[in-house]
């Protein structure tokens, strides 16, 4: 009887705490959202530098909050030539960077981060553009109609090592009727204003050498 009731006691125990560890709280949604880039980041954080930034770039900076104040997501839009550079960061989304310009050139290309598949794939035949950067060659998986082109572009000056540098994610460009629209992932290594200038001159420095072909 002593033994059966220590075990009710254990068992009853065990039960109020799992249901306390385990009760629905405001924080449900931060819960759901967990991705493959460190899940959920209270970006509200970031807000200083981002907004610094805008105002270094002359660019335009929203914060938008869901009704019950639970996410936050930055937008910021900064005025390039031909075009506009947006930058978009949520306490559930990574930092992406989305740029619309307007352009006739005819270029298409794809860059991410090479995982196990790729690389096993390569094994038996999977196409990929090498560039001779040793560093990035072995980083990144580099796929794209126009080889000469798409070196022309990421041999342009400094691209590479601030592709390596702020650690981008991927990469891509693709036509859209009269636009090009390049697309980088970066992910959550972004704190910090001099960072965010990385990014910043890495795609100006990609629509540049776009311009020159």
């Amino acid at each position: 009887m002593v033994i059966l009731n220590a075990c009710q006691r254990k068992v009853s125990s065990f039960t109020t705490n799992y249901m306390n560890e385990n009760k629905p709280t405001d924080n449900l949604l931060k819960q759901i959202f967990v991705n493959q880039t460190k899940g959920f980041v209270d970006v509200s954080q970031k807000k200083s530098f981002w907004s610094d930034f805008a105002d270094q770039t002359g660019g335009v900076f929203k914060v938008k909050q869901t009704v019950s104040r639970d996410l936050t997501s930055f937008y910021l839009m900064v005025q390039v030539v031909n075009g506009q550079l947006e930058f978009i960061e949520s306490d559930t989304h990574p930092l992406k960077v989305v740029c619309v310009i307007c352009s006739d050139k005819q270029v298409e290309f794809a860059i991410s981060q090479e995982d196990f598949v790729d690389r096993f794939l390569k094994v038996f035949g999977l196409k990929d553009i090498t560039i001779s950067h040793p560093d990035f060659d072995k980083k990144y998986l580099v796929k794209g109609g126009d080889e000469i082109i798409i070196k022309n572009i990421l041999n342009g000056e400094s691209i590479i090592q601030l592709i390596l540098k702020a650690n981008i994610f991927s990469i891509s460009c693709e036509r859209d009727e009269k636009q090009l629209k390049i697309m980088g992932m970066v992910g959550r290594s972004v704190n910090s204003i001099n960072e965010m200038q990385d990014i910043y001159c890495l795609f100006k420095a990609i629509i540049d050498q776009i311009e020159k072909l």
